[in-house]
Order: C-alpha cells, then structure tokens, then sequence
C-alpha cells in the first residue's frame, strides 16, 4: 500500500507528519510543496498517481479533487475524502468510486479523534494505518458519509461548549483576571479539555476583535438536519443563533450593562450544566454514537465519559437559575445558558404551554 496527500490543510498536515514516519508519503498541493523527510512532491495529480504503488491509498482535502483522482485510479484503490463538505454528497463520490471498483471512506479528523464513514470491510482494512496519527479511531457508520456527519456533530457540541464559556465571559463582565481564574479552576474539573485551554489562550486578545461571530458551514447543516429529523436541539440552536446574530447591525443606541454580584461557583456549575444539556442534545440526534466520537476530540471533555448529564444537569440547575437570575435583571445576553435551562424546565415540567397549544390542532 502507498499512501498519498492531496491539498494542504490542518488535517491532512498533521496525517502527513505522522504517516511519514513509517511510510513514504506522496504529497501534491496546488500551492505550495510539503517539505518533510519521507514525503515526495508532485506537480499535479496525474504525476502522483502514476508513481504510486499499487494499490494506493489518498487522502484528499480538495473539494474538486475526487473525480481527478479516479481518472487515474485503478480497482481495489481507496480514496479517503477529507473535505469539509455536506455529509449527503459522499453517496455520489461514493456512486463514482464503485463504478471503477474503487474504495470510498469520508473522514474527519478533530484534534486526536479520526472519525470514518463506509463500508465496514474498508475501514477495517485501513484501520491500522489510521492510528498511526490518531489515537481514536472510530468507524462511524456504514452509509458513505458518516464521518463528515459525526464532523458536523461534533462541531456543534463544540460551538455551545464555546458559547457556554461565552455566556461566563459575559455574566463576569468581561474581567479577565476573573475569568482567568475561573479557567484554572476549570482545569482541575470535570469540564477540562481543549475548549477550555482555548478559551484560556485567546483571553488577552479578546479586546482586539468586535462583537462579530463567524458561523462553520457544519454547524448550519447540524440545525438542518436537526430540523429534518424532527429531533428538540434548542440550546445548539441558541448558540448558532446567537452567532448568526451578532452579524447585523445593532440598534443605533447601545448600551453596556455590568453584574455587580458574581460567584466563582455559580458560572462553574452553570458551565457545567450547559455542557450536559449540549451533550445530551447531541448523544439524541446521533443515537448515542457521540460518546465514542468525542473522546481525544476537539470537544473531549471528562465530564462525558464519567457522567450521565441528567444527573449534572439535577445536580446544578439551580446554580444556573442564579445565573440567569442575575443576568435578566442585568440585561445581560446570555442566549445559551437560557436555553439550556428553559429546555431543562421544560423536559421536567408535566404540563406545559403546548398543553394549550394541542388544543389548538391545526393551528
């Protein structure tokens, strides 16, 4: 088996750098070489295929790549499609792929997790190849494109893990030296993770950007497909939403209202209770499948491995109605902590306002 790179990004670098250690790796970018060791650069695809052993092994971060790779593929090569693109489109490289009897998996790879969609046989084949640069290695489904979609839930769980410690941020006024003492105590809890060290990193620079949020394609495509299947997501919705709204423009007159009262251990159990509520929307919309996902991921967090989230979730949410409590009468935003406790109340309430809204049938 040979292996080969096409196109630069964080992944494929990081597979490169590992791989070739134990393998010669064949590398082609339309913008720059790959310099490493054990790696050989080619100037376009055709020169890579030809002068690879057979049968071959690429990993592709192009978008427009797939088809150009298959017109120099042969049967029993793989095609590994590591693009961030929508999960349904790898039924149709998957369809090109079969008809010259070439194998298709899509994967993502997220921090030390790679997660592989396709056919059992060829990913048990590979397996062994893929923990030569990750140390979880998950087959995520049979259909074509499940390792863009457990991507995309990931990255979901991911964006309100940020928007919980958004919603800290905001609830401490913004002190930093508060702040960064609640993340070093975040460190030694159950919450600890890479959200947490990037959160910590990027405090001092905070003040060099405006109050403008981007929007990953996944996380968009999560809510559509959270739609589709009719499955209750209100608190990755708040924060997606919250994301996409602090990209209009605000009210002419604005205003920037403090929190006189803050406790330490109010936001640590409220963060703490925003990631249960999160993971709990997740495990539903993937079937439970996200507790191996996340683990050595971008979104690994002890708390999912040890805990049941209901059980975070009874345990602090009356923390997080002194959170919210706080905020109201403040007129602090704090869109993800309200969600996940209105979602909370709701799942514990018996009746509720859909009791009146069912009277109502077609309404």
């Amino acid at each position: 088996m040979s292996i080969g790179i096409i196109g630069t990004t964080s992944q494929t670098l990081k597979i490169s750098n590992k791989v070739q250690k134990v393998n010669k790796v064949h590398t082609y970018d339309v913008s720059h070489a790959v310099n490493l060791f054990n790696a050989q650069n080619y100037m376009c695809i055709a020169d890579l295929m030809v002068n690879m052993d057979r049968p071959r092994t690429v990993f592709t971060a192009s978008l427009k790549s797939v088809p150009q790779i298959l017109a120099w593929s042969d049967p029993e090569d793989t095609v590994i499609n590591c693009t961030l693109d929508h999960f349904d489109r790898s039924l149709f490289y998957e369809n090109q792929c079969s008809e010259k009897s070439v194998h298709y998996l899509s994967a993502s790879l997220t921090n030390d997790a790679f997660l592989v969609g396709g056919k059992k046989r060829v990913f048990s084949t590979h397996e062994p190849l893929f923990y030569a640069f990750a140390k979880n290695v998950q087959h995520a489904g049979d259909m074509p494109g499940s390792g863009h979609f457990a991507k995309m839930v990931l990255d979901a769980l991911e964006c309100v893990m940020f928007q919980s410690i958004g919603d800290a941020f905001a609830y401490a006024n913004g002190n930093i030296p508060v702040v960064l003492s609640l993340m070093d105590k975040a460190m030694h809890m159950d919450i600890t993770g890479p959200v947490i060290e990037r959160s910590k990193s990027q405090l001092y620079v905070t003040r060099n950007y405006l109050d403008v949020a981007q929007t990953k394609n996944t996380t968009a495509w999560f809510m559509e497909y959270a739609f589709k299947t009719r499955t209750p997501t209100p608190v990755v919705h708040a924060a997606i939403n919250a994301r996409t709204s602090s990209q209009y423009a605000k009210f002419s007159e604005t205003r920037q209202t403090y929190n006189k009262f803050y406790d330490p251990n109010v936001i640590l159990q409220t963060v703490r209770f925003c990631y249960a509520m999160a993971y709990y929307e997740c495990r539903q919309l993937s079937n439970g499948k996200v507790t191996a996902w996340v683990q050595n991921s971008n979104a690994a967090c002890p708390m999912f491995e040890i805990h049941d989230p209901m059980v975070i979730m009874d345990t602090t949410v009356e923390y997080v109605r002194s959170f919210v409590m706080h905020c109201v009468h403040c007129g602090i935003p704090v869109p993800t902590v309200q969600a996940a406790l209105s979602q909370y109340d709701f799942m514990k309430q018996e009746r509720t306002s859909m009791n009146f809204i069912a009277s109502l049938r077609n309404v």
